[in-house]
């Protein structure tokens, strides 16, 4: 997916600059979040297709809505999710940092995603066994050894971590208040017998 939404022709610059749904929450249409740098000397830019999805989702979270982002492969999802982050974290709508949840097989991807389109938000990939964990938590996280925040927000904007971490680590998943969880791939929660 790496620079998928660059190509093509009908891009739009990802930059906020125009109303539209939720704008008495402050949420407005994005025909573009300024300055995505992919890059030295590169602006990255999503597809119309993209920005609808893209201020759809936005629409979602004024109304406080929970919502499917479902669509074929390759279309850019992952960027859109990404953008959406990015433009609540900017514009200051979310308070809280972002869940991410992701299958392992597809976490170096989310890395990559995140690092070209959202250079500047911090991130923590919250894997490894149980020993690297607890490291990341005192020193990521900001938890104490009582595994108590040790600041009232914490210092990242997206946890990235993967189904089985999120079950290992139910207890410390649940000291954070989460501005927006995202579940890739969420057919995995189709049932409650679904681990």
């Amino acid at each position: 997916q790496e620079g998928e939404a660059e190509r093509g022709q009908g891009q739009v610059p990802l930059q906020g600059d125009g109303a539209g749904p939720g704008q008495e929450r402050g949420v407005r249409e994005v025909r573009g979040v300024a300055g995505l740098p992919g890059g030295p000397g590169r602006e990255l830019k999503l597809f119309e297709y993209q920005l609808e999805g893209l201020n759809w989702l936005r629409f979602a979270w004024k109304n406080r809505r929970h919502v499917i982002l479902g669509d074929e492969m390759g279309l850019g999802k992952t960027i859109m999710t990404i953008a959406y982050f990015k433009s609540l974290l900017e514009e200051g709508h979310a308070q809280h940092p972002h869940l991410l949840i992701v299958p392992l097989s597809t976490l170096g991807n989310w890395e990559r995603e995140l690092d070209l389109w959202a250079p500047d938000l911090y991130y923590v990939t919250f894997a490894g066994n149980a020993k690297s964990r607890d490291t990341m938590k005192c020193y990521e996280l900001g938890l104490s050894v009582g595994n108590k925040p040790q600041t009232t927000r914490p210092k990242f904007n997206i946890l990235l971590t993967t189904y089985e971490n999120v079950l290992a680590e139910s207890s410390t998943m649940q000291k954070f208040t989460w501005a927006c969880v995202v579940v890739d791939e969420g057919h995995r929660l189709k049932n409650k017998e679904s681990k």
